[in-house]
């Protein structure tokens, strides 16, 4: 069992902005996730709402990863693991 079972859909953020460049074009800069990356405060919730840990690891000075411990219903330790952006890695 995995926390990924457990949520719903995972929303991808993309942030597009646009601004004009002398007045003759514009930049537009894409700011983005993957489309898997849930946001750290709903990774955090539903570890909680499973009843597990919730931590982060860090590395020069920024998040390196987000992991949530817990117990499956057969009491099993498991442990889910996401990127600093909030993908999915995988669950050990």
């Amino acid at each position: 069992m995995n926390m990924r079972a457990l949520t719903g859909k995972a929303v991808a953020a993309i942030t597009l902005s646009a601004s004009a460049v002398g007045g003759i074009g514009a930049v537009a800069v894409v700011v983005a996730g993957t489309a898997n990356a849930m946001p750290v405060e709903t990774i955090r919730s539903e570890c909680a709402d499973a009843g597990g840990s919730f931590w982060a690891t860090y590395g020069s000075g920024r998040v390196t990863g987000y992991y949530c411990g817990y117990r499956d219903i057969s009491g099993d330790s498991w442990v889910d693991m996401y990127d600093r952006y909030g993908n999915f890695i995988g669950t050990a």
